[in-house]
C-alpha cells in the first residue's frame, strides 16, 4: 500500500516539460506500471478517498505528520478533477481553504456562490424582457450577462498548462 501511495504521489506531481500537468507514462519505471498506478488512483478517487484525504489535511487539528500531505493532497485532488466533477472539485477548494487543489485559476472554475448573486439580476433582466416585448437591453447589458454567466459556470475548458505547479 505505501509503495502504491509513493507511485501516486509521484506521478500527481510530476511536470509536463511544455508546462502544465505531466501524464502518467512520464512515471519512473521504479513507482511499476503506469497503468497499474492509474488505475489504482482513479478507483481510490471514485472512492472518495482524495476527497477525505483533503478534508483532514485541511482540518487545523491534523497531527503534523498529515499536515507535511498537504501538497501532495492537494495535487492528486485536482487531478481527479475530471472523476469527482470540477464543479465539486472547485467548491470543496473553496470551501477549505486549499486554492492549490483548484485545477485552475479560480476564476475559470465554476462558482455556485456567484450564481445566487448574479441570479437575481439576470432573472429581474430575463423577467423585463418577457414583461415588455418592445424591450431590448443596451448592448453593454448583453455583454455583462454574458461575462455574468461566464463567471457562474466557467470556462467550457480547462488548460492543462493552467494548473498550479
Amino acid at each position: 500500500v505505501r509503495a502504491r501511495l509513493d507511485a501516486i504521489f509521484r506521478a500527481v506531481t510530476l511536470k509536463h516539460p511544455k508546462g502544465g500537468r505531466g501524464t502518467w507514462k512520464q512515471l519512473p519505471e521504479e513507482f511499476g506500471r503506469s497503468d497499474t498506478v492509474s488505475r489504482t488512483y482513479c478507483r481510490s478517487a471514485q472512492r472518495g478517498f482524495w476527497t477525505r484525504l483533503l478534508e483532514e489535511v485541511a482540518d487545523p487539528t491534523a497531527p503534523p505528520a498529515l499536515k507535511r500531505l498537504a501538497y501532495f493532497a492537494c495535487c492528486a485532488f485536482r487531478r481527479a478533477n475530471r472523476i469527482l466533477g470540477r464543479a465539486e472539485v472547485a467548491e470543496l477548494a473553496r470551501k477549505l481553504k486549499m486554492h492549490t487543489a483548484m485545477p485552475a485559476p479560480s476564476c475559470t472554475l465554476p462558482d455556485r456562490g456567484l450564481s445566487e448573486i448574479y441570479g437575481p439580476v439576470l432573472r429581474a433582466i430575463r423577467e423585463k424582457l418577457i414583461a415588455s416585448k418592445d424591450w431590448l437591453p443596451p448592448r453593454p447589458t448583453w455583454r455583462l450577462m454574458l461575462s455574468m454567466t461566464e463567471l457562474i459556470h466557467g470556462k467550457r475548458t480547462l488548460r492543462r498548462i493552467w494548473e498550479p505547479a
